[in-house]
């Protein structure tokens, strides 16, 4: 049986032929189609005369609505604030359904009130899907943000006061009880200068960040309350997906798909963000749901994000290209014992020019092995040098959080020696180390 797949995959795939079609627009001047904006003066314009647009449409459509119903509107106009208010209006002119969309109560029911953050607007309309005939479903006129605005606003909030149930979510992370990176100093050995080149360089952009040095503890916490709140911003997403799919009736006929393209250090080596060969930024989520085959397993084997094309081609019935270099992981989603790669490889470059830097990493069940070479990137293909810069070893079952660089000591040369053997089979066009 062939099944549906959900991915972003499919959407590369699918935009990939696009992108061909276009290769030869290349050679033609860059006009901007008629009506777009040129610089950032008209897009501004085009901007604000849309907005009064919609906003003039939303008042239109207000004045046509019951006096119970511009009550809400009003109140949701003094509360919204500047985010969420515009994206409210563009819902309302389009007839589009959301958070805070006006509930005629059922006087037979119940009724709930939600106060909460980002995460609960997301699961309000699931709420009021799922107690659809039960409870009269409201939510509160705004986000809620720290508990301290909550209750400076709570009077506003509980509007008449005439709940049978309110349920209060004031952020589901406490930022003072998250743990930091418990180890924020360089690899003992570590060639410093190549594996963190960028120095948190994208996070240090920033206006209220410092340009250098370490990140104050104040801040940190605030950076990793942030990120664990996208997190379970998008795991409600993730369950509302899920919902919808069962609730479509198409959920045992789709593969679902979810994976981040890399992964992400916060403070781990007093590094912010991606761009490192270290564990942090190489090892990302990869969660795959299908048909016919049992949930709730987690795999420990190693895997590579080109295998994600074979494994949804297997799972779909459809057949996988010889040329394909990953390898489908559907007997590793099924519980089988098997062993489907000895490394999985991840590299990382930086400079540009004649003067460049590759930096590749293979990944064992136990170990991390590294290897910088000199790189020339003025041409059409990369031309990479014999000769190695600086090497690295990690050992991840007495040293996980990679204090110290293995690659240099005598009693590790045999180890260095078995990862360089597996880091050339996978890496054949490479030239032979000097």
């Amino acid at each position: 049986m062939k099944h549906a797949i959900t991915s972003t995959l499919l959407t590369a795939l699918l935009l990939a032929p696009l992108a061909a079609l276009h290769a030869d627009d290349a050679t033609k001047p860059n006009i901007p189609p008629k009506g777009e904006p040129t610089n950032a003066t008209e897009a501004a314009a085009q901007k604000a005369k849309a907005d009064a647009l919609i906003d003039e449409r939303y008042q239109a459509l207000v004045a046509k609505m019951p006096p119970d119903q511009q009550a809400w509107e009003r109140v949701l106009q003094e509360n919204l604030g500047g985010f969420y208010l515009p994206h409210h209006k563009r819902e309302k002119v389009a007839g589009a359904s959301n958070a805070w969309d006006f509930v005629q109560d059922d006087p037979k029911l119940p009724r709930v009130l939600l106060i909460g953050d980002s995460v609960s607007r997301g699961y309000t309309q699931a709420v009021r899907r799922a107690l659809a005939g039960k409870a009269n479903v409201h939510r509160a006129p705004a986000n809620c943000g720290p508990t301290a605005t909550g209750l400076k606003k709570m009077d506003v909030w509980l509007g008449d006061g005439k709940w049978d149930v309110i349920h209060f979510n004031f952020g589901i992370h406490d930022r003072a009880a998250l743990p930091l990176a418990p180890f924020q100093q360089l690899p003992h050995g570590s060639p410093h200068d190549l594996a963190f080149y960028s120095h948190s360089g994208e996070l240090r952009a920033y206006a209220d960040i410092p340009k250098t040095g370490p990140i104050p503890e104040v801040q940190q916490r605030e950076l990793i309350h942030g990120y664990a709140a996208c997190v379970s911003y998008i795991d409600a997403q993730v369950g509302l997906l899920m919902q919808t799919l069962a609730e479509c009736g198409v959920a045992d006929n789709t593969i679902v798909c979810f994976w981040g393209d890399h992964g992400w250090h916060l403070g781990e080596h007093g590094h912010w963000g991606k761009l490192t060969n270290y564990e942090d930024a190489a090892r990302a989520p990869l969660i795959i749901s299908a048909p016919g085959v049992p949930g709730g397993k987690r795999v420990t084997a190693l895997t590579e994000f080109l295998d994600v094309y074979p494994t949804l081609c297997e799972l779909a019935g459809l057949p996988i290209s010889p040329h394909v270099e990953g390898k489908s992981l559907v007997s590793l989603m099924r519980g089988e014992d098997v062993t489907l790669r000895k490394a999985a490889l991840t590299q990382m470059s930086h400079g540009r020019g004649k003067n460049g830097t590759m930096g590749w990493s293979i990944r064992t069940p136990r170990y991390r092995y590294i290897e910088w070479r000199a790189a020339d990137f003025s041409a059409d293909k990369p031309v990479f040098s014999k000769h190695v810069q600086a090497t690295e070893l990690y050992d991840y079952e007495t040293d996980p959080q990679e204090r110290e660089n293995l690659a240099r000591k005598a009693d590790h040369a045999a180890l260095v020696k078995q990862h360089q053997i597996l880091f050339d089979q996978l890496l054949p066009h490479l030239p032979a180390r000097s």
